[in-house]
């Protein structure tokens, strides 16, 4: 609760770098995938060596919000006793407004792409996606050898590089399918790969997300450790903060 009444005290939410990930395979996952497929069309040792040096290539620097689209789901408990209920559509247009220029005109380094994203678990689904992908990819690099299409070739390739980053931000591994996660992508337009964090907190780069009223539409309170007895203690923690009209309840787990 200390930590819930200083975030919005100061009405802001830190968002982390997908370089700080939970998950250390968070991101490598993706192209692990990738590279099995390459590998089941036939590809050669120099080819997916090739690869690997193009999926270094950097195209923004990004920040990732995880929440999960249901509000009973056990995998809350793991993080507190408390969850907090956001409207989506909010959080959408609020970081859209702070982070992107109107209608995506006379975009800055430092400025960003914001987007919702939910996380895909089955292999089945991500198999099919990466392949068509890889597909292309692998015809694009082969066509490098002539010189008439190697200006063609290699904005394939690229298209390839940047379709397959976007799925490395939402496809994860089926034993965490319990997360039923969603995501705030935050995507930086950098240079050189340099980080545009907003700030650092405890060493980690971090973006930051600003807490309006209406963004903020309950608290969901678990019954781990008697938290429920706390009720009256986060109502308490909402109208100091400017935050009366949120809705305090109990888990609908039953336990």
């Amino acid at each position: 609760m200390d930590r819930l009444d200083s975030i919005l005290k100061a009405k802001r939410f830190y968002i982390g770098s997908i370089k700080d990930m939970n998950d250390p395979m968070e991101i490598s996952y993706t192209y692990n995938l990738a590279k099995k497929v390459l590998k089941s069309l036939g590809a050669t040792t120099s080819e997916i060596d090739v690869f690997n040096q193009d999926r270094k290539v950097t195209f923004f620097d990004t920040y990732i919000w995880c929440f999960s689209y249901s509000d009973y789901n056990q995998a809350l408990q793991n993080y507190g006793d408390i969850a907090l209920g956001f409207d989506t559509q909010q959080i959408q247009e609020s970081l859209a407004n702070q982070y992107t220029k109107p209608k995506f005109e006379n975009m800055q380094i430092g400025d960003g792409y914001v987007f919702p994203l939910k996380v895909e678990y089955d292999l089945d689904v991500q198999k099919e996606y990466i392949t068509s992908i890889m597909v292309e990819w692998l015809r694009a690099y082969r066509g490098l050898r002539y010189t008439e299409t190697l200006p063609i070739a290699n904005a394939i390739r690229l298209q390839c590089l940047k379709a397959l980053f976007l799925l490395s931000l939402c496809f994860k591994r089926y034993k965490y399918h319990q997360e039923e996660e969603i995501r705030f992508v935050i995507e930086k337009i950098t240079q050189d790969s340099k980080l545009q964090n907003d700030t650092v907190f405890n060493g980690y780069p971090k973006s930051v997300a600003y807490i309006k009223q209406n963004m903020l539409k309950e608290i969901v309170v678990t019954h781990k450790d008697d938290a429920d007895k706390n009720i009256d203690a986060l109502k308490q923690i909402l109208n100091r903060n400017d935050f009366a009209k949120v809705k305090v309840r109990l888990t609908d787990l039953d336990y």
